[in-house]
């Protein structure tokens, strides 16, 4: 009997031993969140701010670019993105093809949602500095016409987007060309698809 009583002696102190750890544990990590809560949600807060104000946006750090499918060649230090309606996108670009094409069907589109239905009226702008489609000299390359172009010619590729003025903004935006091509003295039966991207942020 008195071995039992022991052993439950030990028990119970063991058991209060296991409390106390317990207890003290507990206690600490309260008093780190108590200590430390404050820089933590300080910390959330910074963040969260930074967020809002685009500064953790990782494309305000990507460069403008300009590309297009070889051989078409964009001059990299001729093209922009505006918050406007008329020339919302503007960029010239080089026919290396080495030799005349026709080219069609062309289309620019975007995911921005400031644009109307993501979709830009395209031509070819004949204006020295180019202000939008309808112009005098402008050749609409966005129906099934075929418009010549000339070999080692640079056109102005310009793009008149609805909804285009509210654009302006810190992030930039990815514009997405597409067109048809056959070389002069072919036909439409051997058509062939052009692509490019202009990705910049909007100019006011």
């Amino acid at each position: 009997m008195k071995l039992n009583l022991q052993y439950a002696d030990s028990i119970n102190q063991k058991k209060v031993v296991y409390m106390n750890n317990h207890q003290k544990k507990a206690q600490g990590a309260l008093e780190f969140l108590m200590t430390y809560g404050w820089a933590f949600l300080v910390i959330l807060i910074m963040i969260g701010a930074l967020a809002y104000f685009g500064v953790l946006n990782p494309s305000r750090f990507l460069p403008d670019r300009c590309q297009f499918a070889t051989p078409l060649l964009c001059k990299t230090e001729q093209f922009t993105v505006k918050s406007s309606a008329d020339a919302t996108v503007i960029a010239k670009v080089i026919n290396n093809f080495g030799s005349r094409i026709y080219i069609n069907d062309a289309t620019i589109t975007t995911d921005s949602g400031a644009i109307t239905n993501g979709q830009c009226d395209v031509c070819f702008d004949g204006a020295a500095n180019p202000d939008g489609c309808g112009g005098v000299g402008d050749e609409n390359i966005s129906g099934s016409t075929a418009i010549e172009w000339e070999e080692g010619s640079a056109k102005f590729i310009v793009a008149d987007c609805p909804g285009g003025a509210d654009l302006g903004g810190a992030s930039k935006v990815k514009f997405i060309f597409s067109a048809k091509y056959y070389p002069v003295g072919s036909s439409s039966t051997f058509e062939k698809d052009l692509a490019g991207e202009i990705y910049a942020t909007a100019q006011d």
